[in-house]
């Protein structure tokens, strides 16, 4: 793992912390800190590179804090600046992790706190923020780990230890300003060799990273980072097409073989659905993706003028992750050359036809590799003449590779002409 790039902005990170006791404290503590000025000028001195952001960070320790190792990436490199420090701390050492993240919102508390973590107590973690007086939100995290590991299924055990603190506001110089802004910063402890973790005592305490992440320094390096790169890019999700989800859940049905108990998923977004089928033998997921024609081509043309040749042609979403499958845009290049491979196996096995018409159909198979890797996948991609697409996944996550329907079942539904009267 790269260390620095663990610390992520709210919506997609994994914030990480200390006991709650030691939280409550450390946010009242903290309240009247060195408070971090908004929208003030970078001066020529804001460290730009990793190695500017190390030493900035250093400084800012204990005397006493051992360096045994450090990575970086400064805005030379990144819009997303980062530093991460290996410290000594008697028994194994510790990563400490800075992070500066900026984001488009039109409401950056959103974003921030306590609120963006779901139940953090039931995962072993604790959460306090504190409103401090310009405005801006300290929240201080806690994480614990602590895996018994399967052995017999190659399962390691683990056990480690993460305390966060977290500094988030505006992305201008008044709290009404669009955009968002984070500066993050934490020390994590593996003891699953070895170590007490009950009985550990960081080398950096919570207090310390809290009065390190509100230092100005932070503050200019993301004004630098405005000069640098501009706002940040606005992340917002644009439907895939504009066809109901009522639609496509309608037409699947009508479409689906007699004996299938369906149920309608709970979504309602354009271009986008999802259901549950039932055979009697057990329940599958199903995913339906529509995709209006241009939609996402300014990313393919530009691989083409660059010469990588290479599109996006389909992408299977199945709970957090997205498989992303690619094609040469020449067309010659055979599904087995761009198929992404599984992490621990072999990849899908697809298969490719272009219907007489020049509708092209992509049918696939993962299948799931055991406990460690349950979820089997079946899907459909058809790509019409006018650039518009269809997907349909089905998913299951039992490890016993079957489901209710078959790929050539799933590939029927798929290449019906009932979907692409849909768009119009």
């Amino acid at each position: 793992m790269t260390h620095g790039a663990t610390a992520r902005k709210p919506r997609w990170s994994r914030r990480l912390g200390l006991s709650a006791a030691i939280a409550t404290i450390a946010a009242v503590t903290t309240a009247a800190a060195v408070q971090p000025s908004y929208g003030a000028e970078a001066g020529e001195d804001v460290p730009r590179t990793g190695d500017e952001l190390i030493e900035a960070l250093t400084a800012l320790l204990p005397e006493d804090v051992e360096i045994t190792g450090s990575e970086g990436e400064g805005l030379d490199v990144t819009a997303d600046p980062y530093a991460s420090l290996r410290v000594g701390d008697g028994s194994g050492g510790a990563w400490l992790d800075l992070g500066m993240y900026r984001w488009a919102t039109d409401d950056w508390r959103a974003d921030s706190g306590c609120a963006v973590w779901e139940s953090p107590e039931e995962d072993g973690g604790t959460c306090e923020e504190t409103v401090l007086p310009d405005g801006s939100v300290l929240s201080l995290v806690t994480w614990e780990w602590d895996e018994e590991g399967i052995p017999e299924e190659g399962v390691e055990p683990w056990s480690g230890r993460s305390w966060d603190v977290y500094l988030e506001g505006p992305g201008g110089s008044g709290l009404e300003e669009p955009g968002g802004r984070a500066v993050s910063l934490s020390l994590s402890k593996d003891f699953t060799e070895s170590g007490d973790a009950d009985a550990y005592v960081p080398p950096v305490d919570i207090d310390e990273l809290a009065e390190i992440v509100q230092e100005p320094v932070w503050q200019e390096v993301l004004d630098a980072a405005d000069e640098q790169y501009g706002p940040p890019e606005d992340w917002s999700e644009v439907p895939s097409s504009d066809i109901p989800a009522a639609e496509l859940r309608a037409t699947f049905r009508d479409l689906a073989p007699e004996g299938l108990d369906i149920t309608d998923g709970e979504d309602d977004e354009p271009g986008w659905a999802s259901l549950t089928i039932d055979d009697g033998t057990g329940p599958a997921h199903i995913d339906i993706t529509a995709w209006d024609a241009g939609w996402g081509t300014d990313g393919a043309a530009a691989a083409a003028e660059e010469g990588d040749g290479s599109a996006l042609v389909g992408e299977v979403i199945v709970d957090d992750a997205a498989i992303e499958l690619e094609a040469g845009l020449s067309g010659d290049l055979a599904v087995e050359d761009w198929a992404q491979p599984l992490p621990t196996g072999e990849g899908p096995d697809c298969d490719t036809e272009v219907l007489d018409d020049g509708t092209e159909v992509t049918s696939c198979t993962w299948p799931s590799t055991g406990e460690e890797d349950p979820v089997a996948l079946w899907w459909a991609a058809v790509s019409y003449p006018d650039g518009s697409s269809l997907d349909i996944t089905q998913s299951d996550d039992t490890g016993d590779n079957t489901a209710p329907l078959s790929l050539e079942e799933l590939t029927e539904i798929a290449t019906a002409d009932e979907w692409r009267a849909l768009f119009g």
